[in-house]
């Protein structure tokens, strides 16, 4: 069969790379691809990565590049969105980028405005969100529509996270609706966590503004996100803090090198704080904080069989934090100072009776570091595996 042009004009503009990351989207595709194929813009390069879906997806995928001579698909093992997207980078050949899911479409007019600022190392629009077919905005009108170079470059860096002396939040995070530059991904890419599942777009979005000279707003909206009920936003994670806190080491890296790390370092500690609230309650499941003054930073989801030891405010917190969890079993409860007594319904042993139980991870639930590394010691001399043991500090209620 011979392969069909997406676009009958004369190929005479740059060429855009749109990339694609797929998985599980079998139902979406072809809206999806319709929309991209038939862009205004003549000079577009579509490339899927298939990332190692279980359903139709990658057949699809195959079709489309069969069909088309502007397609390029590549299947790749299960690794999360950031991955995904950045193979889709490296087996592209355009020196301007920009993103789609697989289950959003755009409007056919979008790479052509997105285009018309080219000379921008960033280009950002606003997002038509759609949910049950209702229709909202999500756009950066926190922070005024135009161009910013040079001195209000810097006054735009300062309000992306959030708008100075407001808590309005400021650039969209979005990383679709979006025209970037290949030369600056080629700067950032080797400095962003691509195991980061949840907040991707914010440890690549920001990091790529740190190495802007210039950037365009417009208030122009021609991506289509759709909010589903399946998404994988909505879905029970026990590792989300494995992942927000890689969000957070990454960015805070970032921010140390530049000189606004004051008020960037000040400004994403706040928006961390409503990632972690964000994963209690959606990603966790757990509204209930009342009585929960720590979380452990780390649960992961072979952790079956828990042990905690520390008895007082953070042990407590975490029998009652951990509760939530339906596959944990807190099979031990330890504590040098408190033992052989009840707490909340569970008997609290000596520290020894660790070697007598069978457990995945025991959890130091202390506070004071000194006490958790000398506890840490205690359990290694015993013939603990380090592996086995979670000495990381207590996140606190407090500070979310």
């Amino acid at each position: 069969m011979k392969k069909i042009e997406s676009n009958s004009l004369i190929k005479t503009e740059e060429l855009v790379s749109i990339i694609i990351p797929v998985y599980n989207a079998e139902k979406y595709l072809e809206e999806s691809f319709n929309s991209v194929k038939n862009q205004s813009y003549s000079n577009c390069e579509i490339v899927f990565v298939d990332d190692g879906s279980k359903d139709a997806s990658a057949q699809i995928c195959d079709r489309f590049q069969e069909d088309y001579n502007n397609v390029v698909f590549i299947r790749n093992n299960h690794c999360g969105p950031a991955k995904a997207r950045m193979i889709g980078i490296e087996h592209s050949r355009g020196q301007y980028i920009t993103f789609c899911d697989a289950d959003d479409y755009m409007k056919s007019s979008l790479v052509e405005q997105l285009m018309k600022y080219k000379e921008f190392d960033l280009v950002s629009t606003g997002i038509d969100v759609i949910v049950d077919g209702e229709h909202s905005k999500f756009d950066d009108a926190n922070i005024p529509c135009g161009e910013y170079k040079g001195d209000s470059l810097r006054y735009f860096i300062q309000d992306m996270i959030f708008v100075s002396n407001t808590n309005k939040r400021g650039l969209n995070i979005s990383m679709s609706g979006k025209l970037f530059k290949r030369s600056i991904i080629d700067e950032i890419k080797n400095n962003l966590d691509l195991r980061i599942r949840y907040g991707e777009d914010r440890d690549f979005l920001y990091q790529y503004v740190l190495k802007c000279s210039s950037v365009y707003l417009s208030d122009y909206i021609g991506y289509n996100y759709i909010r589903r009920n399946d998404s994988s936003s909505k879905r029970y994670d026990p590792e989300f803090f494995i992942d927000a806190n890689r969000l957070r080491n990454s960015l805070m890296r970032a921010f140390a090198e530049h000189p606004l790390k004051n008020v960037l370092t000040e400004k994403f500690e706040r928006q961390m704080r409503d990632v972690y609230l964000y994963g209690i309650k959606n990603k966790l499941g757990y509204d209930d904080l009342i009585r929960t003054t720590y979380i452990a930073p780390y649960m992961k989801k072979e952790y079956k069989k828990i042990a905690i030891y520390g008895a007082g405010t953070v042990g407590k917190s975490y029998v009652n934090y951990m509760s939530g969890y339906p596959e944990c079993n807190i099979v031990i409860w330890v504590d040098s100072k408190i033992f052989d007594q009840k707490i909340m319904g569970i008997m609290v042993k000596k520290p020894e009776a660790l070697l007598e139980s069978e457990f995945d991870v025991v959890f130091i639930a202390v506070k004071n570091k000194l006490d958790r590394e000398q506890i840490l010691g205690n359990l290694t001399k015993m013939g603990i595996y380090e592996e086995k043991i979670c000495d990381d500090e207590p996140l606190t209620i407090d500070l979310f």
